[in-house]
């Protein structure tokens, strides 16, 4: 059974310690117990049951269990799911523990002939994962954590899961045409794009690798790259290094390419590079001074980096367990003052 949070209460204010510090000391037990659910101590091994929701959601996405506990992922809808480790395709992530599958035939589903798939975690650890289908390596996506604890335990034991910076793939990618700032004449433009780090290939269902991908061109759209970009109107994708859009209303554009996995997941910062651009009537002139396919004067022309990123905005957060390891050392200098105070 666990330890409630009343109890823990109850000791902090008999230690002669400011309101604040006693506060700071609970705040810290509860973080370092992670995805407990309101005790310092975590369950009694049990079958759990994660559901995986029509939206591609694990739910409950964190878990904690004890050695021995069997989990079992049960899809909803007939979306084609996995349950699979980071480590299996990203080694810096540890071991490939567990995998429902790589492939169309071994996806679970609510509605095909796989519906659930289940592993039995014997081992005290963090365990991350995603699915092949929706998410990527390092929480991207839909992906969930499982914390196997021993009974008695206050922290988990084992290395903390990897940061969706820290398997990012070292991809950059870059517009060669048109420039930035070009006008061009007609509702139709050909973008030519290129690729340093990585092979552009067509996707492989079920695969997510940081050396292979493709380009999601969203054309005066805002998605949310932290889920899988859907193919809706302003989203173009591409498989190669030319991409054409087509019906492009006359006026300002802003062009974004989105580096995704073969699943269209972007890795989290996510790739980009952003273009501006005019188009004017098919059969008319560009504005003086400004030539079909040319910048106007002063307007840098974009080009390829060597590594890393154009036009990169980072939404990577804090890892939980530097933000648990700083609730701890409060922790351990409100204990050290009730000390000097006793």
């Amino acid at each position: 059974m666990g330890v409630p949070f009343s109890q823990l209460r109850a000791f902090t204010r008999r230690l002669a310690v400011p309101r604040l510090l006693a506060t700071v000391a609970l705040d810290a037990l509860g973080a370092i117990a992670l995805f407990s659910g309101g005790s310092v101590n975590v369950v009694s091994a049990a079958d759990e049951t994660v559901t995986i929701s029509p939206t591609a959601t694990f739910l409950p996405k964190n878990l904690t269990v004890t050695p021995g506990s069997t989990i079992t992922w049960r899809p909803t809808g007939g979306n084609p799911h996995s349950v699979t480790s980071d480590g299996c395709v990203e080694p810096t992530a540890g071991a490939c523990t567990f995998d429902s599958g790589a492939t169309a035939a071994t996806f679970i589903s609510g509605t095909g002939t796989r519906t659930s798939y289940s592993f039995k975690f014997d081992n005290a650890g963090i365990y991350q994962y995603f699915c092949r289908v929706h998410g990527g390596p390092g929480g991207v996506g839909q992906s969930g954590t499982v914390t196997v604890m021993p009974a008695g335990a206050l922290i988990p034991t084992g290395a903390p899961p990897v940061n969706s910076a820290d398997v990012r793939p070292n991809v950059s990618v870059y517009v060669v045409s048109p420039a930035n700032g070009a006008t061009i004449v007609g509702d139709r433009v050909t973008v030519q794009l290129g690729a340093n780090g990585a092979t552009v290939r067509a996707p492989v269902f079920g695969e997510v690798s940081r050396t292979a991908g493709h380009f999601n061109l969203l054309l005066d759209t805002e998605v949310n790259l932290a889920t899988q970009i859907q193919a809706v109107p302003g989203v173009t994708r591409s498989n190669t290094t030319t991409a054409t859009l087509e019906n492009v209303r006359p006026g300002p554009h802003t062009l974004t390419v989105v580096w995704t996995y073969d699943n269209n997941v972007s890795p989290q910062p996510p790739i980009t590079s952003t273009l501006r651009f005019t188009t004017t009537a098919g059969g008319g002139e560009a504005p003086a001074g400004a030539p079909s396919g040319a910048p106007p004067a002063g307007i840098p022309a974009v080009r390829p980096p060597a590594t890393g990123d154009a036009g990169l905005a980072s939404n990577s957060a804090t890892p939980w367990y530097i933000a648990s390891a700083g609730f701890m050392l409060l922790a351990g200098a409100g204990i050290v003052m009730a000390r000097k105070r006793a």
